[in-house]
């Protein structure tokens, strides 16, 4: 049964893939590359483009888009790596024996089908990117013993930090490794590891200031970043009871064999767990309980309870049976039904191909078309046109949302930066932030934007959907969108 199950789930994993594999370049990572093609055309990062993510995501992207490519493919073989490095790092860190190997499959597999099944936007996510590094980085701690593992370990966890700083209590993982396993660190590894820990952020700040971009950046942080991480927030009890949603009866059903077994973890689970521990954190630190931010938190779950399972396997009576149903619901019943689901979503962007089609019969060029957009499309079709955008204001969404001393300041440099660049297009989208919905006619809550495009642009046509599309497990209509033409004459500035 048990070989059984792990082809099940190779197969499920499989179809899944294969299903993705035409999925269009949307939401986040069409951000993140549209900030690099920015970056790549001379504008300064924080200074220039003004944008809430931190500068180890864009490195990240970069890597990703030289190593596979800037278009859609390039980003699913980039999230077809990180799963492949995820599956990888399960098998590497499972229980010895062949059982143990097969189950750290069987939990690499699940965990690919369940980031699968969250739907195209999810795909090349930083916190799956955040989950593969830091599960190599425990490869080289408790597999390359030493001196080097811990400075593998150390440098690697500060590579998330310069992506997102939430996974910064896995820094003490080896201090707790070293007193499981009853061992010393030396102080010369200690201070080694604080290095390596610090190498990332030094590296960030030496980029920032080589753009002349340090005190954007930390306006940035104290500005629109501290907007940005009010926004969407769950509460805790939300926040738990989504931490493993997808395969809930999974772990309930590991902690029935944990406790049938009365089971004595090694040092190796410990450290796994306590990984674990740091990744829930970092999915709570977030509050905004979107799927991809449980990523580090669900592929070390699954290799915990896969551990777990692993010597159910080798026991006997109740705890056999109950490893067994384990291995059947996990392999038999979620990843199947997980691909099936992916099979279902929808290849194509519609208001991106709409978008394109009329900004391309317009002629726009580089510098000429603003969008009052977040993630709905707009920015989206100017990475696949690669065509620059006239100012480095990627999203209204701050216009609206935080104090109100935060929003006018940033309606004051939005606008005044669209006035000095005086774009001849704009398109306002439906979709303007994140958890608020869509609204087309939200100008109106903004006097000066609305009285700017009413003086300068006239309605040049639009866009709306005439049915819903499935990215993930809900049916949605997509964004809509108007364009603003700019009238001749025009003077660009706004009374």
């Amino acid at each position: 049964m048990v070989w059984a199950a792990l082809a099940t789930a190779a197969v499920s994993c499989g179809v899944a893939l294969a299903s993705a594999w035409h999925w269009p370049l949307v939401g986040d990572a069409a951000l993140m590359r549209y900030v690099v093609f920015l970056l790549h055309g001379g504008m300064a990062p924080y200074r220039e483009i003004v944008d809430v993510n931190l500068p180890g995501s864009y490195a990240l992207e970069a890597l990703a888009m030289r190593v596979f490519g800037t278009g859609a493919m390039g980003l699913r073989l980039y999230d077809g790596a990180l799963c492949g490095l995820v599956y990888a790092c399960a098998v590497v860190l499972s229980e010895r024996g062949w059982r143990g190997r097969v189950c750290g499959g069987m939990a690499g597999l699940l965990f690919v089908v369940i980031h699968l099944r969250d739907g195209v936007v999810q795909a090349g996510q930083r916190d799956l990117a955040m989950a593969a590094i830091t599960l190599i980085a425990l490869v080289l701690l408790l597999r390359v013993r030493g001196t080097a593992g811990v400075l593998g370990f150390e440098l690697l966890v500060g590579l998330t930090v310069v992506v997102k700083p939430t996974l910064l209590l896995l820094a003490w993982l080896p201090v707790y490794a070293a007193w499981v396993r009853r061992e010393r660190l030396s102080w010369g590894q200690v201070a080694g590891g604080v290095c390596a820990l610090l190498t990332p952020a030094a590296v960030v700040w030496w980029w920032l200031w080589q753009w002349g971009s340090v005190g954007a950046f930390w306006r940035m942080l104290g500005g629109i970043e501290r907007t940005h991480a009010e926004l969407a927030r769950r509460g805790v009890w939300f926040l738990l009871g989504h931490a493993v949603g997808p395969v809930a009866a999974v772990v309930a059903l590991g902690l029935i064999v944990w406790r049938l077994l009365r089971f004595e973890a090694d040092a190796e689970w410990k450290v796994l767990g306590v990984a674990a521990g740091c990744g829930l954190v970092s999915y709570l630190l977030q509050q905004k309980g979107f799927p991809y931010q449980r990523y580090t938190f669900l592929a070390l779950a699954m290799m915990c309870v896969f551990r777990v399972v692993a010597r159910g396997l080798d026991a006997q009576g109740w705890p056999r049976w109950v490893a067994l149903a384990t291995v059947g619901v996990s392999c038999f019943w979620f990843a199947p039904r997980f691909a099936w689901r992916v099979t279902t979503f929808d290849r194509r962007a519609p208001e991106q191909e709409a978008l394109r089609a009329d900004l391309t019969a317009l002629g726009v060029g580089a510098g000429e078309v603003q969008c009052l957009d977040t993630v709905g499309g707009c920015v989206s079709t100017l990475n696949r046109m690669q065509v620059r955008q006239s100012t480095g204001y990627l999203y209204d969404c701050y216009a609206y949302v935080g104090s109100e001393r935060a929003r006018a300041s940033y309606r004051a440099a939005f606008l005044a930066a669209v006035e000095r660049a005086r774009p001849r297009v704009m398109v306002l989208t439906s979709q303007y932030c994140l958890g608020v919905g869509d609204d087309p006619a939200r100008t109106a809550r903004w006097p000066e934007m609305s009285r700017f495009l009413e003086q300068e642009y006239r309605v040049n046509g639009g866009w709306a959907p005439t049915g819903k599309i499935r990215w993930w497990n809900e049916v949605e209509w997509p964004p809509s969108y108007r364009i603003y033409l700019r009238e001749r004459g025009a003077t660009g500035v706004s009374p």
